[in-house]
């Protein structure tokens, strides 16, 4: 069996920019290195470079979307879909306090909301709703895909993952893929589905409904790295570990952690650590993410499927490419699109030599 050449992109929404970036500078560098990829694989953002790839879109032209349509795709509040049923978010907040606590609850959460607004006060907008609506998204991934399916046959063999929220036939949800492999379920996806599917984040974007898997959210719920993921596909069809190759590039490591000064804080430590924390800080100084809770399995899940991948592989068959980043950056900051793209063409320049190497020895 020929050698399985995977090409392998984390999740991080608008970090995306940085594997765009460096796949179009890998192909410049090696001419022959998209047409001897086998397969192309991704979660989230990530996924839907994956997808691009696969359906024959320039990489410049994929560079472009990033540094170009930011601020289109992370625009448009969900109240303000012309799709959401949520007309009146104060109402909607009341209604969605049990009717015990109406009066109480209800009014307190309505009052300090709009107290915080008032008072220019960071409130987390999607604390009762999705932050987004995907509508800018969809009409950008309608324009660039038309209406081409996994299977159709200009469609090179692509794997995204997705997280299905209600699977009938498992009884639960199930963490699952949409691609065009052998014995796939999904082929008669179209590449926006597949595309807004593993791109639902949790919190940014409402959970896509999917013509073939229903509901469905962002796989970097369980594979923001999808290598071990893809790996294990894989070898389910056939190949060993001998036969595949695997480049994963990541959408930089953010500098996340959670300080001892900030659990060791009374106002903050370790004993006030319930959901909301956990989702939002309550220390708006502190250097943490919002969403920390997101953040910190989409790191861990990343971080590990990077050491188990490069533990099977070997340093000849997989090579793992990410930058550092100087700070957090969040999945929908359009002001950092400047920045990562230095960041990424400085990494570039200093990696130029063993990333062409790696490939030029072992991929092609």
């Amino acid at each position: 069996m020929a050698n399985l050449n995977i090409l392998c992109c984390d999740g991080g929404g608008i970090r995306g920019l940085i594997p765009a970036i460096l796949i179009n500078n890998i192909a410049s560098a090696v001419s022959s290195f998209r047409d001897t990829t086998s397969l192309f694989a991704g979660t989230s953002t990530g996924g839907i470079i994956a997808i691009a790839l696969a359906a024959g879109v320039e990489t410049d032209d994929i560079v472009g979307i990033y540094a170009n349509s930011c601020s289109t795709i992370f625009s448009q509040s969900i109240e303000d879909s012309p799709a959401s049923s949520i007309t009146d978010m104060d109402g909607y907040i009341k209604n969605f306090v049990p009717s015990k606590y109406q009066g109480t609850v209800a009014d307190v959460v309505v009052g300090i909301v709009a107290a915080a607004d008032a008072a220019g006060t960071p409130i987390p907008k999607n604390l009762f709703s999705a932050k987004y609506s995907n509508a800018p998204l969809t009409t950008l991934l309608q324009n660039l895909f038309n209406t081409t399916t996994v299977g159709d046959s200009n469609v090179k063999p692509m794997f995204v993952t997705t997280f299905q929220l209600d699977n009938s036939s498992a009884q639960q949800w199930l963490p699952t893929s949409i691609d065009n492999l052998q014995g796939s379920a999904t082929i008669g996806c179209s590449l926006v589905e597949a595309a807004l599917s593993t791109g639902a984040a949790p919190t940014f974007f409402p959970p896509y409904n999917n013509s073939a898997l229903g509901y469905c959210v962002d796989g970097g719920t369980f594979a923001n790295n999808p290598s071990m993921f893809v790996l294990a596909k894989a070898l389910s069809l056939g190949y060993s570990l001998a036969d595949i190759r695997m480049l994963s590039i990541g959408t930089g490591q953010n500098p996340n952690a959670v300080p001892s000064s900030y659990l060791d804080n009374p106002a903050t430590g370790a004993d006030l650590w319930g959901t909301y924390q956990y989702m939002f800080p309550l220390d708006p100084t502190a250097t943490m993410p919002n969403e920390l809770l997101l953040n910190l399995l989409m790191d861990g899940s990343s971080i590990v499927n990077d050491q188990q991948a490069g533990i099977l592989l070997g340093s000849s068959q997989y090579l793992r490419i990410n930058p550092g980043l100087d700070e957090t950056v969040a999945l929908d900051d359009c002001s950092v699109i400047e920045s990562l793209t230095t960041t990424t063409n400085n990494y570039w320049s200093n990696a130029q030599d063993l990333i062409v190497n790696w490939i030029t020895t072992n991929w092609v």
